[in-house]
């Protein structure tokens, strides 16, 4: 296509048939797991204080004091999962018209599910949400039997995990002098990595400079344009398909 500043540039780049909703779900899709984060710690808190609730106290005290519980620590996570995104505004050229509307979808997505678990997730909580029921180990129904296969597996991870913590905490000075020479040893690969900030990539698009005669100054620059567009429309073509 002729270049709108200079007509005797012609750019070169493969259109493909994309639409705005496409580029759109796929941004949502890069931060889709971080979406639901905000409801389950908000659903997981609740259901906790509803198990513990005492007899005097309500459920919808139980609720709000839950989601007081957990409104600071939700509200710093969605906003350094957003900080995480700001160097991308220093982007520059093509690389910046397809990640800065990325940034901007993924923040506002984010926004979104905070505003989602602070209002709809504790009223969908405090409407349908019923306390946790007591394990049954000697019921022949299915889904207990489900229920109390996955708490044994939950505690034998956490069983697990909890010797691995002790084991760790025991040898404090191994730990700490184990992770201080693997990091001093990994300089050594610092001549493996590349030094740019945003390595070249190819993006598909290459210029068609069309120099004139010194003395074309006076005559009309659009019929050479024009030839030049004609002469590489094919190649435009070609890189489409």
């Amino acid at each position: 296509m002729p270049s709108p500043v200079d007509p005797h540039h012609v750019h070169l780049v493969p259109l493909r048939r994309v639409d705005v909703e496409h580029h759109d779900i796929r941004r949502i899709g890069a931060g889709g797991g971080r979406l639901v984060d905000d409801s389950i710690v908000e659903l997981e808190a609740i259901s906790r204080h509803y198990n513990l609730r005492k007899q005097e106290q309500t459920k919808i005290q139980a609720t709000l004091e839950a989601a007081q519980e957990v409104a600071g620590p939700i509200f710093v996570s969605t906003l350094t999962t957003v900080i995480v995104f700001l160097p991308i505004v220093f982007l520059t050229g093509i690389a910046k018209l397809l990640f800065i509307p990325l940034t901007i979808t993924i923040a506002v997505a984010l926004f979104g599910s905070f505003f989602v678990s602070r209002t709809v997730t504790p009223l969908m909580c405090l409407r349908y949400l019923p306390p946790e029921k007591l394990l049954d180990r000697n019921s022949r129904k299915i889904p207990d039997r489900i229920r109390v296969r996955a708490y044994d597996a939950l505690e034998a991870i956490d069983t697990w995990y909890e010797h691995q913590l002790r084991r760790t905490l025991e040898h404090r000075k191994f730990v700490i002098g184990a992770i201080a020479i693997a990091g001093v040893l990994s300089f050594g690969l610092i001549k493996f990595i590349g030094t740019e900030f945003f390595p070249e990539q190819d993006e598909s698009q290459f210029t068609v400079t069309v120099k004139l005669p010194w003395d074309h100054a006076s005559r009309r620059p659009s019929g050479s344009a024009r030839r030049s567009s004609a002469f590489c429309r094919p190649i435009s073509r070609k890189y489409r398909q």
